[in-house]
């Protein structure tokens, strides 16, 4: 229970008169309702109320207004856009402003006699329509003022209302705004003991345009009334047992041509339009839009909404071609990846979980569409770390949610109007990058077309100059022509994929560059000393080994370089091919050598080929956008450890074939020198 406080005594009779005040539902429901009370002639209070939840009412702010008794007082509640109210004016909270002036007049005579007072359809702020009725002239005169102010209570526009409606002798029940512009004028009477109205609309100008209901229309002892939204007007009729009739009837509207179904003269147009089909899915729905989330620009006044159940549209399946899957990235914010940086191992597959549930929601699709791949990769192009994740979208099985293309444009619009849309207020999805939005990955032709264009053109040339050296010389070692072409295309692909690829996936940068650093050491290390090796050999082809090094020292010096990404290039000085007149890849090692070279190379797989492999598979499973460089990284470090086992399987093979043919032809040289004295005894 609460107590409403005091009913209204006349101060002159000292008589109670019931009924004086009046309930007020505010604008916005969920601020509750005003109770506006006159307790006296001079003295008026003002209650706003709150209903809970539980369906208790719940007393928010109290204020009283006092007047001088000269004043002429009428009194009224005008709910706000916003949701304040005036004279006094609340935000739907317990707090409370100091009461708006907004028309005086010295003019004496003039005593105020009706207010009405509403939001403005049409324009911009309230809107009050003061009548008011001269008392000292011989004819009694009311004169109709419209007073337009905003929610600060500065007014802005006072506009008389001057109209052609010929004296008679009902008298005006009140005049009030109509959302479709203009003013219901409404008269009434009593004529044979029934009671009677007249309704007249008119414009700002004073023209007078008459409803459709007879002149005078019968209406019940207390004239009960109703404008709707829809400017349309809906009237009681005597109580003749057993029925309680209304009738109804649409007013005149003077801006027909901004009549677009929203209920709102601000909307212009919208995408869909109302009831409008859209090939998506099959479901309807409907958009709704509160109150004060538009203002307007000159005078940031609140504008109106739109409605539940207006703003409505129905969608139907697609019929359009089967969309595939396709892989996407989102970029988190500097502190979206600040925060990101912080979680641990558990709390990221968390982040990842709820992040594709909030997109699926807001999208909307099913979350199963939104595969969680957990993949991470730093934004190279900025200076500062910001991080992509990798979002893919699959197609819908059941071809009854939103295709893939649709589904891609949607989260793209939301992620850059992330702070009007449903993505701003995630727990998770407010970290995304309005600014990048949702990009889709290219397709795999687009990403590797043009890398692999330009890898089959260098091996076509490749292919020339092996064709060149072979013709030249046949029994040379021409395969050497590819080694060379292979080596030099691992090298630049270690080294670039190290300082451009590796880095932007955490934790992969330092274990490349050191092994690529420390593999080099290693491999020029063992470069050194089989060359080294071969200088100290005490015998003819060594003789010969050192005078074609001193003739070819500078190219034995670039190629003892390059043997500190791969060993194996040291044979190419074995080769004996002939490119193009080029003779110098004659150096004629020992067999002891290229038996060392194909041992040390085995470290060379252990310490280099296998760890940039095992890097390489880290990196497919975690990078966000796998494009052609680590590709072909991953390709050359497949295929160095394949040809370098099978070349070291068949050295080996072949070294101890030579070396088990040596063996047996000394056993055979000195089983003959054995024999040869025993057959000359």
């Amino acid at each position: 229970n609460i107590s409403f406080g005091s009913s209204y005594v006349d101060v002159a009779t000292n008589q109670w008169q019931p009924g004086r005040a009046g309930i007020f539902v505010n604008f916005v429901p969920d601020k509750g309702f005003i109770r506006f009370a006159p307790t006296m002639y001079t003295d008026t209070i003002l209650n706003q109320y709150d209903v809970t939840e539980e369906g208790e009412i719940k007393l928010l702010a109290q204020a009283s207004i006092n007047f001088q008794e000269n004043y002429s007082l009428i009194s009224t509640v005008v709910s706000m856009v916003d949701g304040g109210v005036y004279f006094y004016i609340f935000d739907g909270h317990a707090t409370k402003r100091e009461p708006a002036v907004l028309y005086q007049t010295p003019i004496s005579g003039l005593k105020f006699i009706d207010i009405d007072c509403s939001t403005s359809y049409v324009g911009i702020g309230q809107t009050c329509i003061v009548a008011g009725e001269f008392t000292i002239r011989a004819v009694n005169t009311i004169i109709y003022l419209k007073i337009d102010f905003l929610s600060t209570g500065t007014v802005i526009n006072v506009l008389p209302l001057i109209s052609d409606i010929s004296t008679n002798p009902l008298i005006v029940r009140y005049i009030k705004t109509l959302p479709y512009g203009g003013y219901l004028l409404i008269r009434g009477g009593i004529d044979n003991g029934k009671t009677i109205i007249e309704g007249y609309i008119l414009n700002d100008e004073g023209k007078v345009y008459f409803w459709d209901l007879p002149m005078p229309t019968v209406t019940n002892v207390l004239g009960a009334s109703k404008i709707l939204r829809n400017n349309t007007f809906v009237l009681s009729q005597p109580i003749e047992k057993p029925y309680w009739t209304l009738i109804t009837t649409e007013l005149y509207i003077f801006e027909k041509e901004k009549v677009n179904g929203y209920d709102n003269f601000h909307i212009e147009a919208t995408y869909p339009i109302i009831d409008d089909v859209i090939t998506t899915d099959i479901d309807r729905y409907y958009v709704s839009i509160e109150n004060n989330f538009v203002k307007s620009r000159i005078y940031q006044e609140p504008l109106y909404g739109v409605r539940e159940h207006v703003w409505t549209f129905t969608t139907l399946p697609a019929e359009e071609e089967f969309s595939k899957s396709v892989n996407g990235r989102v970029r988190l914010t500097v502190d979206g990846t600040l925060y990101f940086d912080s979680l641990n191992k558990s709390e990221r597959k968390i982040f990842f979980t709820k992040l594709i549930q909030e997109l699926a929601d807001a999208i909307p699709v099913s979350s199963n569409r939104i595969p969680n791949n957990e993949r991470v990769e730093t934004d190279s192009s900025i200076l500062q770390r910001q991080i992509f994740l990798r979002i893919d979208i699959k197609h819908d099985e059941s071809r009854k949610e939103r295709t893939v293309k649709l589904a891609i444009q949607d989260l793209d619009n939301l992620i850059r109007n992330k702070p009007i849309t449903v993505i701003g207020s995630g727990e998770y999805s407010k970290y995304l990058d309005d600014s990048y939005g949702y990009k889709r990955l290219p397709n795999k032709w687009d990403s590797f077309g043009s890398g692999l264009l330009v890898t089959f053109l260098a091996l076509s040339l490749w292919g020339v100059l092996f064709l060149v050296a072979r013709n030249a010389r046949r029994n040379a070692n021409n395969t050497a022509i590819f080694q060379i072409a292979f080596t030099l295309f691992d090298i630049v692909l270690d080294w670039v994929f190290t300082f451009t690829k590796a880095q932007n996936v955490d934790g992969l940068f330092i274990p490349s560059l050191v092994i690529l650093i420390g593999s080099f050491i290693i491999s020029l290390v063992l470069a050194f000393i089989i060359v080294d090796k071969e200088l100290r050999n005490n015998n003819e082809q060594a003789a010969k080994f050192r005078t074609w090094l001193n003739e070819n020292s500078k190219l034995v010096n670039l190629f003892t370089i390059l043997a500190g990404t791969d060993l194996q290039i040291l044979t190419i000085l074995n080769s004996n091919i002939n490119i193009g007149g080029f003779d110098k890849f004659n150096a004629n090692f020992s067999q002891e050598t290229i038996y060392r070279i194909a041992q040390y190379s085995c470290i060379n797989i252990i310490f280099e080929d296998i760890p940039q492999l095992v890097i390489q598979i880290i990196y497919f499973n975690k990078t966000v956008n796998y494009d052609i460089i680590p590709l072909l990284t991953l390709t050359s470090s497949c295929l160095s450890i394949f040809s370098k086992i099978v070349g070291q399987y068949y050295t080996f093979k072949i070294q101890g074939y030579k070396k088990n043919n040596i063996n047996e032809k000394s056993e055979n040289s000195a089983h003959a020198e054995v024999i040869d004295p025993s057959s000359n005894a």
